[in-house]
Order: structure tokens, then sequence, then C-alpha cells
């Protein structure tokens, strides 16, 4: 391939650093075929014609491949490259590199092999490899770090989300700067680029809603899912699986104090979860049995004081219908269900009928006295006397 540049360039112009203006003026000049520049595919004009080729690469290799050097082509804002069918941008905007944590290291340090003398650089250009430098842990085994398999059975994509997916390219930032797109205030965003739909429901809950305005301890996606390690929720490794969710959910609700004081009423009441009969089952095995999100929700869980919360008290029957179908339509057609359905805006007495009769989640399974529902611990009937 070959560069059509002014003859009369010096080479000590090409060590200066207006030697990015050369990107400039090839693309100018190659306008045409520009997206073509990393393409298989060149012009036949081009080869063989009288150009400053030979001055360039005397300049690369007389002072080192630099920054510099990369970006005499790839600071030009339209300079693209023929990717499966995809036109895909080549710009490097090098002040956003340079505010990057990447800003003191090389373009080669992570973009090693390449010739810049060839066109494309490489038969294959392999994607940049973060794990050089940092450790990821077990993300291979993740799921994001697995191979997307197609309906054909082969992979369509070497990964679910790569490290750029999330932390950007160019413009890498600390997770500890706002502007970062895994800092705790964007993570939710970064990750509803994939998952939109949960995303959406997450904004809405109480988890949500209090990450936006700052609350401190409010959960983000990878304090419940985790970070470079995030399995299915079906995976038994999975912090938010069946056998595991309530721990999960307990190491905020129950072990931080701040938090267990501003969202439940004692520690009792939570831990009481581990002994009842749904948390007993859960710890047998029971898949089916109700662990947290079975009853508040996941993504979308809102506190029981929110009139759409599903164990707001206007709505615990429906929720535990959900397992409990037959006591569910029982409860509905009782005393106690009829007149929730007669009063749903009021503060009738019928409300507290469901929810603090059985005190949840403290379900105590079998017939002791201890259990709410105990017939010991109801008053005898009231027997009319005759006058």
């Amino acid at each position: 391939m070959a560069y059509r540049l002014p003859l009369h360039w010096p080479v000590a112009f090409l060590r200066d650093a207006k030697r990015r203006a050369i990107g400039r003026y090839c693309t100018r000049v190659h306008a045409p075929r520009v997206s073509d520049l990393h393409g298989k595919q060149l012009m036949k004009a081009w080869i063989g014609s009288a150009c400053c080729l030979p001055l360039l690469l005397a300049s690369l290799t007389a002072s080192g491949q630099s920054n510099d050097d990369c970006l005499m082509c790839h600071s030009d804002r339209g300079l693209t490259a023929s990717k499966r069918g995809k036109v895909i941008s080549l710009f490097v905007d090098a002040a956003q590199l340079q505010r990057s944590v990447h800003g003191s290291l090389s373009c080669i340090d992570c973009h090693p092999g390449l010739n810049p003398s060839e066109t494309p650089h490489a038969r294959v250009i392999r994607p940049v490899d973060c794990q050089q430098c940092h450790d990821a842990g077990s993300y291979q085994k993740s799921v994001h770090g697995r191979p997307v398999i197609g309906p054909d059975g082969k992979a369509i994509r070497a990964s679910a989300a790569g490290c750029k997916d999330c932390h950007g390219t160019h413009e890498v930032l600390p997770h500890t700067d706002g502007k970062s797109s895994v800092n705790r205030s964007r993570i939710a965003h970064t990750c509803g680029s994939c998952h939109q739909s949960v995303q959406s429901h997450y904004a809405r809950s109480a988890h949500g809603i209090a990450l936006d305005k700052g609350v401190k301890g409010s959960p983000s996606c990878v304090d419940c899912h985790g970070e470079h390690d995030i399995e299915l929720v079906a995976s038994k490794d999975s912090p938010v699986s069946k056998a595991r969710e309530a721990r999960t959910c307990m190491r905020c609700h129950l072990d931080d104090p701040e938090i267990r004081q501003r969202t439940a009423p004692s520690a009792g009441f939570i831990a009481g979860y581990e002994s009842s009969v749904h948390g007993v089952a859960v710890a047998s095995g029971n898949e089916k049995a109700a662990s947290c999100s079975d009853c508040h929700g996941a993504h979308d869980m809102k506190r029981r004081s929110d009139p759409t919360s599903s164990v707001n008290k206007w709505h615990v029957a429906q929720t535990c219908g959900k397992c409990h179908g037959e006591i569910s339509t029982e409860y509905g057609e009782s005393i106690h269900g009829t007149a929730l359905q007669w009063e749903p805006q009021n503060l009738h007495p019928a409300r507290t009928a469901t929810a603090s009769i059985r005190s949840s989640p403290q379900a105590i399974p079998g017939r002791g006295w201890r259990r709410p529902m105990s017939p010991r611990r109801f008053a005898p009937p009231v027997t009319r006397r005759s006058p």
C-alpha cells in the first residue's frame, strides 16, 4: 500500500509533533476508499505510485514506534474499517486516552505484535488481552467469560461480555471516578446496556431509588451478583441462587446494623427466616420453597410501605397464593379476605389479618403452641347467652 505524501516533506518533519497531519493528509487524498484502509483490497492506482511511504517507515524505525506514530492515522475521526460486514471506527481520542488509567502506557503495551508498515497491521488482529496485567479471577468461567453459542452450535462470540463492554476501551477510568462506567452510581446503567428490562425494574425498586439518591449501603448489581465471577442464577455457585440468596441478602439486612435499622423491625425478625418453614425447606434442598426474592421480588423489590410492593399488606395474600393457591382462595372467601377487598384504601383492621397473624418471615412449622395460628393462642369462642 502506498501513501501519497508531498515529496518535498523532509524526514525531520516526520519526527516532529506535526507528523499527525500525515494521517489527515492521507485520508484526504484517499477519501474515496478510506474505509478500506484496513481492508484486503486497495485501489490499484495506489500501488506503485510516487509517495513518501519510505520516509514514513524510516521515521518509525529511527525513532521507535510511539503513540504519536499510531495517532498519525488513528487521530482521524473518519478512519474506519469493515469487520464481519459492519463498519467500525478506528478513531482514538488522544485527549481521552491521556486522561484514562492507561494514559502513561504505549499503544503497543496493549496492542503488541502489529507491524505499522503493513495494512492491515497483522493477518489476524487479536483482541486486547487485559489479563496480561489484570487478574480478573474466574472471569473466563463466568457467564460473561464463556463463549456465546449460536443455533448451529458454533461460537458466535468469544465471550458474552468482554472487558471493554463494561470498562470501555481507550477511556477507562478508576471505579472511584464518578464518570467511570463501573462507578457505583453508573454500574446499573452499564449492565443495562445488555440487560435493559432488568435495569428498568431495578431503577424503580427500593434498591435502585436508594442508590440513585446516594444512600450509603445501597446495593448495585455487583453487590448481589458479584463482579468478574458472575454466574447464572440457576448455578449453585451464584450468590443469588436459591440456596445462597438468603445469606446474600442478610449480609446487609442482618449483618449491617445501619442498614438493618433503616429497613427492618429487628435483627430477630430477619434472622427468623432461617428457622422458618421456608428457610428450613430451602436449606434441606427444596428448590420450590420460598426464598427472599420469591416474596419480595428480585430487581423490582420495594419497601412494604409501598402500595405496589408484593409484601404490602394489601398484596400479601396474592403473594402467598403463588405457592399456596388453595389456601389463598379460601382466605379470599373468609371474613378477613372479603373485608380486605371491600376497603382497600382504608386502614381497616382486616389488613392485619394476613401478614401479622402469620408473622412472616417467621412462619413456624408443625402444630406447636409457638405458632401464631396455634389454637392455644386464640381466645375462646364467644357464646350467646339466653336472656
